[in-house]
């Protein structure tokens, strides 16, 4: 076997090995220890060029365009999401190597699940990022907001665990096997039970009603260092997963379903957003009804459609992890609640981390020319194109009510008088580099999308294409 085929996984087990390492026998090199993980993930995304394309380890391995464009995007996110927690960690005295290494762990179980289509293999995959995002949103473990909404996620993805393995044991015992593969027409009953159950099982990763009660109260009590990539990247392997699975079913079977769920989504996540006044759970909703917009590509079923999937996915990540990482930085601590009437005047006393969260929600809300406005553009007109124009007008018409969320965090920003006592910014020079440098890029992809959109055709052109006209 060529070991270049595991490069990338096997480097990010070593770094989080060395980081356990060190942080049992040489705790006074905690300065390093997150550089060491950003140089990890580096180290792990220079490890990708060894890996020869194709299908490997018996035929359960892929190595191709799809998984390329998604372990990029997760080795870049994974190192961003360091960065920027890192400074929120040395802030609280919670720093410790043990957290970059379930970060790289947990971006191994990703890459798991979007390099196979054994389902063993992405059950794997599945519970190990499971058990990491158990123990990171619980790393606050005296914060009582902390461990309760560790216990519920707990709870709630133990079930949902339970679901997914109940549905790969019956997709088991009615084809033979464990790889994802068309079965055979028609398709029968107890089959599409197995379907039913898988799906509800990764829907409940990406948040999508009616498996998305978890959200607010998960993303509200994790620490600011763990919910920019807690509500980001695991999202997108249960895309990637999900898609595998709706390409094996024929497509009259499941575009109806598709189509129901991404209305209910798009207004259930919008119209509770509206009531929050907590920013991470407004952007919890926000993030559902973000799911929703992406059901409505997969529901489109054509070529065009998941492309722009997986564009509008990369736009969601990058702008919602850099709004969150604002988030971090302008807080009185992880014991306190994030209320967007907090944010008041911050946009003069703290301009850069106010600009930078200005971007995001413009970005978020589609506003031109923000990469939030390419991707829902795309999205809709190839929704259009595949004939499903009234999935797009509900879509547009979601876009404009969450309008309202959005703004009104940029009015609070700047229009409201600050508290008496105002928030503090706490981070140094680099963090608010780091996020001018993430505004920019939320700009860039906007103004100049095509480098994402040919990525994106890449990455589809390795898969087998599930449309119909």
């Amino acid at each position: 076997m060529n070991p270049g085929i595991l490069s990338t996984e096997l480097v990010l087990m070593a770094g989080g090995f060395l980081l356990l390492l060190l942080q049992a026998f040489a705790p006074r090199l905690k300065p390093l220890f997150a550089p060491a993980a950003i140089l990890t993930f580096l180290g792990a995304l220079a490890a990708l060029t060894l890996k020869p394309s194709g299908l490997h380890l018996w035929g359960t391995w892929e190595v191709n365009g799809l998984t390329r464009f998604f372990t990029v995007f997760f080795l870049l996110g994974g190192a961003l999401a360091v960065f920027f927690g890192a400074y929120v960690l040395r802030r609280d005295g919670m720093e410790r190597g043990e957290h970059y290494a379930l970060l790289l762990w947990g971006t191994v179980g990703m890459l798991l699940m979007v390099s196979t289509r054994h389902l063993l293999l992405i059950f794997v995959g599945l519970e190990l990022l499971s058990v990491v995002l158990y123990l990171l949103v619980a790393t606050y473990r005296r914060t009582e907001v902390a461990v309760e909404a560790a216990l519920k996620y707990f709870l709630l993805g133990s079930f949902a665990s339970a679901v997914t393995l109940f549905g790969m044991a019956w997709y088991f015992g009615m084809a033979g096997h464990l790889m994802l593969a068309p079965p055979p027409p028609p398709l029968p009953k107890l089959m599409g039970m197995a379907y039913v159950l898988l799906c509800a099982g990764f829907a409940f990763k990406m948040a999508l009603v009616p498996f998305h009660a978890w959200a607010p109260d998960v993303y509200q009590g994790s620490p600011s260092s763990v919910t920019p990539w807690l509500a980001t990247l695991p999202k997108m392997a249960a895309l990637v997963v999900l898609v595998r699975i709706l390409q094996t079913l024929p497509p009259p079977l499941f575009l109806g379903i598709l189509a129901a769920a991404a209305v209910v989504t798009m207004f259930t996540g919008n119209l509770l957003a509206f009531v929050q006044q907590d920013t991470k759970r407004m952007l919890a909703w926000s993030g559902v009804a973000h799911m929703g917009y992406i059901l409505i590509g997969l529901a489109a079923a054509t070529p065009e459609a998941t492309k722009s999937v997986f564009v509008y996915a990369v736009a969601y990540a990058l702008t919602t992890l850099t709004a969150f990482a604002v988030l971090g930085a302008l807080t009185r601590g992880e014991h306190e609640p994030h209320f967007i009437s907090d944010l008041a005047g911050a946009g003069f006393r703290h301009p850069v981390p106010a600009l930078v969260l200005t971007l995001c929600m413009a970005s978020l809300a589609g506003i031109p020319p923000l990469v939030g406005f390419a991707g829902k553009f795309y999205l809709f007109y190839a929704a259009v194109e595949a004939g499903r124009t009234g999935l797009a007008v509900l879509g547009i018409l979601n876009t404009i009510l969450s309008l309202y969320f959005y703004i009104r965090v940029i009015y609070t920003l700047y229009m409201k008088p600050a508290p008496v006592e105002p928030l503090p910014d706490t981070t140094g020079g680099p963090y608010r580099v780091g996020l001018g440098l993430a505004g920019l890029l939320i700009v860039f992809l906007g103004l100049a999308p095509a480098p994402l959109f040919e990525a994106a055709s890449r990455a589809f052109d390795a898969m087998v294409t599930y449309y119909v006209r």
